[in-house]
This record gives C-alpha cells, sequence and structure tokens, in this order.
C-alpha cells in the first residue's frame, strides 16, 4: 500500500523559494492525499498524491490553473515524488 502524502508532508520535504498552491483531498472524512502546483521561477508542476493506479502523478504545467499540462509522470514513493517534481522546476 502506498504512503498517505497531505499537504503538509509534501511541503516540508522542499527547501528553498518554492511557492505551493496545494489541497489536502478529502472524501466523506476520508483523508486520500493532495493535490495542486508547486511553482518555482517561471516554473509549475501540478501534483497529485492519491493513489488511483500508477503512484503519484506528477506533470509539467503552464501555470497554476492548467490541468491538462504535459506528459504525466509517476513516482512510486516520496523521494521520486519530490525528486521528480525538482527537475521539472529547474
Amino acid at each position: 500500500m502506498s504512503q498517505l502524502i497531505l499537504s503538509q508532508k509534501l511541503k516540508n520535504r522542499f527547501s528553498g523559494n518554492q511557492v505551493f498552491h496545494l489541497k489536502n483531498i478529502i472524501i466523506n472524512g476520508d483523508k486520500r492525499g493532495c493535490s495542486g502546483f508547486i511553482a518555482l521561477n517561471k516554473n509549475t508542476v501540478y501534483v497529485n498524491t492519491e493513489v488511483l493506479g500508477g503512484g503519484y502523478l506528477y506533470r509539467k504545467a503552464k501555470d497554476n490553473k492548467d490541468y491538462q499540462g504535459e506528459v504525466n509522470q509517476y513516482a512510486k514513493n516520496i523521494d521520486s515524488l519530490v525528486s521528480g517534481i525538482n527537475q521539472l522546476l529547474k
């Protein structure tokens, strides 16, 4: 089973000047993860940690309203998720 990653847990894994627009996903009182955007300078990444299939989803986005974005990428754990997001924010 995948580890539950809520917004604060994900924010705590970053150090620097990232800007976070994350909200926890709660359905009928059940915490499922978080989704939203992480930005640094002019780069933005959409992230969703509610595991529905391939793992934690993240992808490059144009801004914090771009829910379509570019190609979906998946991470199996929080370390690879943070690493992948950092790569897209460069």
